[in-house]
């Protein structure tokens, strides 16, 4: 949307799901993820959709190294004992009763300034 608006989308105010664009305001996930990805794609900015796609890999990961192996039921039982795992998307949880990990998903008021998404 900044690229292709340029100067018309200054001042502009957004609704974010949990990845504002101002570090002042990521968590150390969503700093990682960033930084990540800017090394890999430089001028490209992180979405929610990165985050996703970030927390499912290392939810995965965390679930592989807590099995101790690769065997699909010992990870869904190790990913079912997650709790407060520091996400891209937000703190994330798992549990039986509990598969969707984000309870709800935090939401940030955010204007493009300079050509930047900052949080409001």
């Amino acid at each position: 949307f900044p690229k292709l608006a340029t100067n018309a989308a200054e001042g502009v105010t957004v609704v974010g799901v949990r990845f504002p664009q101002d570090p002042a305001v990521q968590s150390p996930a969503q700093k990682a993820l960033a930084s990540a990805l800017t090394a890999e794609k430089p001028g490209q900015y992180a979405s929610r959709y990165h985050g996703w796609s970030w927390d499912c890999v290392n939810l995965l990961a965390e679930g592989i190294k807590r099995a101790n192996g690769t065997d699909p039921e010992a990870i869904r039982a190790a990913i079912d004992r997650i709790t407060n795992f520091d996400g891209a998307s937000g703190i994330l949880s798992y549990g039986p009763e509990q598969r969707r990990g984000l309870e709800s998903p935090k939401f940030f008021v955010m204007v493009f300034k300079g050509g930047k998404l900052l949080a409001k």
